[in-house]
């Protein structure tokens, strides 16, 4: 499956498959029919639906569980089979035309967790089996109508790891087994009511949780591991020493190996950690030589992701006063193993990167063409274009690359139809699959999942509004779930 595991602009993506194929530039895109620009005339009257806004799409056993608003309801938690008369809501937790806007839906043995606001007890763990009955809070942490917060869920062998505030410790990292008594802080780590505030960076390595946190005032944020009980909870290193913090952003695991950049003063320097002391040591240092200029902006390391068991990265690299270029590199957690792939000449680096099996795909430009879709088996011969949707130097500007069905879908421009939804073989090809929204308007897609061999996604067709939809990747498998919102309204496009 394609993951995007990382942030993407701010936040970041990635990507990898291990082809035997030899592509050449220019490889071939499969267009769609020209639209006609008389029905897209600018400023036209039409009318659309509100829409119902999919979002946080999370795949449990084959169902799509997200949430949405249906117009009678606020944002709640909703389930589809892919069908109309499959796509209902699951409950309304803040009843009325008020939200519990659930968030960080995580799936663990077959059980969804995320937190929400029922309006009584503040934004707190919940948890559903998908039924209504079986929708329900697991803990009211913080008492009396004020929020936990309880942000950041993550499992590590079987438990809720999470960030919580209980309204005497502060934030700090709170555990669970999804049921009220197994529901507890792990330990005070910044001991009193200011808490250490564990930042949203947990990932599971080696059996353990490894997060971010800040132990008190003679010490800034820097990397803490727990195995889930208080002993064995303690700071893995401390990297700034002293009060100033190091900040560990982009926690990525990579078989067992946890590799950041130190945030504080922009993401400057690679590390990894084995969760040991002795094991977090510094791969390489950015802001030496032409890397990790002032113009390159707060991050130089912009995007991080895992591909197969290599990490791959963007750096920035200064090329003059008030010029820069970008770098792909790749890393296997040796300092010798930790080298440039390819580097790209453009204002932008390569984005959204995004696993493939083995593979990294991303969208960049180069010299001869704008922003494209591109793959890397982490060599620099096995580094190509996949295909020149948008030919010439404009940019089709690939983004929310997801594998679905054995195919990766993505958004692109091909400069006649708007940002609509493409399909790739991740190697030479990329095929339009629909034109959503008719005409150079965008289909508005900001979420996509596989749930089974298909894709879902959110998407504004011109008539609905933002709404649930699925597609098999040919046009006719290509359809709007449900209608979830349907109020119409007649608006003013001017796209």
């Amino acid at each position: 499956m394609a993951r995007r595991l990382g942030r993407q602009s701010s936040c970041r993506t990635q990507a990898l498959l291990t082809l035997a194929v030899t592509v050449t530039w220019g490889a071939a895109c499969t267009g769609p029919p020209r639209p006609d620009p008389a029905r897209e005339a600018p400023g036209q009257i039409e009318a659309t639906g509100k829409g119902s806004g999919p979002s946080s799409l999370t795949d449990l056993g084959g169902t799509l569980f997200f949430t949405a608003r249906d117009g009678s309801h606020g944002t709640e938690l909703w389930r589809s089979d892919g069908t109309e008369a499959g796509t209902s809501m699951v409950k309304d937790i803040n009843p009325g035309t008020k939200s519990s806007e659930p968030n960080d839906l995580i799936v663990i043995r077959r059980t969804l967790f995320f937190s929400a606001d029922d309006g009584a007890n503040g934004r707190e763990l919940w948890r559903s089996d998908g039924t209504e009955a079986g929708t329900s809070m697991v803990k009211d942490i913080n008492p009396g109508g004020k929020d936990s917060g309880s942000y950041g869920i993550t499992e590590v062998r079987g438990l809720l790891f999470f960030s919580a505030d209980d309204g005497s410790h502060g934030y700090e990292i709170w555990k669970s087994d999804g049921t009220a008594g197994g529901t507890s802080m792990v330990t005070d780590i910044w001991p009193g009511p200011k808490g250490s505030g564990p930042s949203y960076w947990m990932i599971e390595a080696g059996g353990a949780l490894l997060f971010t946190a800040r132990g008190d005032r003679r010490q800034g944020t820097e990397l803490w591991r727990t195995n889930g009980i208080a002993s064995g909870t303690s700071l893995v290193k401390d990297i700034r020493p002293g009060p100033t913090s190091s900040n560990p952003d982009a926690l990525t695991d990579v078989g067992g190996t946890t590799f950041f950049t130190p945030a504080e003063g922009g993401s400057s320097e690679l590390w990894r950690s084995d969760g040991t002391a002795a094991g977090t040591v510094l791969l390489k240092d950015f802001t030496r030589g032409r890397y990790c200029a002032a113009e390159i902006g707060p991050s130089c390391l912009p995007e991080i992701a895992k591909a197969g068991k290599t990490l791959f990265f963007v750096a920035g690299v200064q090329t003059g006063r008030h010029t820069h270029t970008w770098e792909l590199w790749r890393s296997d957690g040796a300092p010798s193993g930790t080298a440039r792939v390819k580097g790209f000449p453009s204002l932008f680096g390569p984005r959204w990167l995004t696993e493939a099996g083995e593979t990294l795909l991303f969208s960049a430009e180069d010299r001869s063409h704008g922003e494209e879709l591109w793959r890397s088996d982490g060599t620099t011969s096995g580094t190509l274009r996949v295909a020149d949707i948008r030919p010439g130097k404009d940019s089709s500007s690939p983004r929310l690359l997801t594998e679905a069905g054995g195919e990766v879908f993505l958004i692109a421009d091909d400069g006649l139809n708007g940002p609509e939804l493409w399909k790739s073989d991740g190697r030479t090809s990329a095929t339009f699959v629909k034109d959503i929204n008719p005409g150079p308007k965008s289909s508005k897609t900001y979420n996509a999942i596989e749930v089974g061999d298909l894709l879902f996604f959110d998407a504004k067709d011109g008539i609905h509004g933002r709404e649930l939809w699925r597609s098999d990747g040919t046009p006719a498998g290509t359809v709007l779930v449900k209608d979830i919102n349907p109020a119409m309204r007649p608006i003013e496009t001017q796209e």
